[in-house]
Order: C-alpha cells, then structure tokens, then sequence
C-alpha cells in the first residue's frame, strides 16, 4: 500500500472515531435524563394526604351487674336485690387522618374520631317488683390514634388502590354535662381502599379522590361495667386531598 493510501485511511479511521464519540456523548445526557424521569415516577412523592369524612361506630355491650345482700359475712348465698346491663349505642362519626406515604408500600397517618354514643343502662329483676328501669345518657367520645398503612397495589397504576391499616391510640369519653371522664386505650384493625379523582407532579393541590375502609375497633379501659376488651366494628368514608 502507497503512502497516500496508508494516510487516507488514517484519516477515515479517525473521523469515524470522532463522530461516534460525539454521538455517543450527546446520547448520554438523553439516556440519563431518561432514565432519571423514569425512577422519579418510580418512586412516591413525600406529599402530604388530609382525609376529611364520616362514619359509623357499632354498639357494643358494656357489661351487667347485679346489686346483692349478704345476711352475714358467712352466708354462702347473697340476696339479689336487682340486675342491670348497660350497653353502648351505634352512632356516626366524624373522621379526620393526615398522614404521608414513606415508600411505595408503607404510609403513615395521625387519625381522630368524633362521636357522641347513647350509654343506655336497664335495671330489671327488682325484688319489690318494680317495672324494669332505663338509664339513658349520652357521652363525647374521642379517638386519637397514631397508623401504619400498607398498599396492596405493587404498581400504583390501578384505578383503586387496595390497603391495610393497623394502628393504636388513646380513648377519651365524657359523661353528659362533664360530670365524669373516662380514659382509655384503642387498637385498630381495617382495610380499605383509595380511588384517585386527579393527580399531578407539581403545585399546592397536587391530589384529589376518596377513600373508604371498614374495620374493627379494640377497646379498653373508658365506660364501661367490666374491665374486659370489647370490639366494636366500623366503617368510614372521605373525601382525599393530596399537597
């Protein structure tokens, strides 16, 4: 091969370099911003979600209780004097949750609950015979609690979005004119589901939908006869807006 030749080549050689070097550093930046857009939609936005609804709070039994005598200290069989029951009514309420969620997976929520439940107590069984008696009041009732959600929809992409919860809180009741109040402790079980209305990546309002979850509530310690748990059933719905 001639001298001339030996050099055309080099020089193809060299400008087929250069062009795909600077083919390649203009795809670069294309392919990051492209797979950087893509781990952005991949992963959740730490926004802010205040839920703002409703719901209803079973009744439960809160216990019985008899009024008894004993003629001596040693007798073996006490006087019966009355019985009574007391139970709590259903009633609805009023539901507020604020919460974030960390992951894809997992959120956290402050939730708060308002309701006002009938306590009704009937005394029956008189020994003097007289007609069975109610007892009627209605107390305040607040639920405070602190839950974990977990999302059951692995993609984010679906119309609803399938969840658990599970969560403990603080139970306070008060007596009709505030004449007693009673402390006490709450576990929360439930699952639900979210529905998106509209979502975007930027501005203040960034989301809006509803949510609606049903589960059961474990209650102890405020009104109540015995000092045994009961468990009331509930179910909420609400309105979602996301910041």
């Amino acid at each position: 091969m001639t001298g001339l030749g030996l050099r055309t080549l080099l020089m193809v050689a060299l400008l087929t370099a250069g062009t795909t070097a600077v083919t390649s550093a203009q795809e670069r930046p294309a392919q990051a911003s492209s797979a950087g857009a893509a781990t952005g939609a991949a992963q959740p936005l730490r926004r802010l979600d205040v839920s703002l609804g409703g719901g209803f709070l079973q009744g439960v039994a809160l216990g019985s209780s008899d009024a008894r005598l004993r003629a001596n200290a040693t007798s073996a069989r006490p006087y019966t004097l009355f019985a009574s029951s007391t139970l709590q009514g259903s009633a609805p309420t009023i539901d507020v949750q604020v919460g974030t969620w960390l992951s894809r997976r997992i959120g956290a929520e402050a939730s708060f609950s308002y309701g006002r439940p009938e306590i009704a107590t009937s005394v029956s069984g008189d020994v003097e015979g007289a007609a069975e008696l109610a007892i009627v009041e209605r107390i305040d009732q607040y639920l405070v609690e602190g839950r974990v959600l977990v999302s059951l929809d692995e993609t984010g992409r679906r119309p609803l979005h399938p969840f658990v919860a599970a969560g403990v809180g603080y139970l306070r009741q008060l007596h009709e004119g505030l004449i007693t109040i009673e402390h006490g402790h709450v576990y929360h079980l439930a699952g639900g589901i979210r529905h998106h209305w509209r979502s975007r990546p930027a501005g203040f309002l960034r989301r809006t939908g509803v949510r609606a979850e049903a589960g059961v509530k474990i209650l102890s310690g405020g009104v109540t006869v015995t000092r045994d748990t009961r468990v009331q059933a509930v179910a909420t719905g609400a309105f979602v807006l996301g910041f």
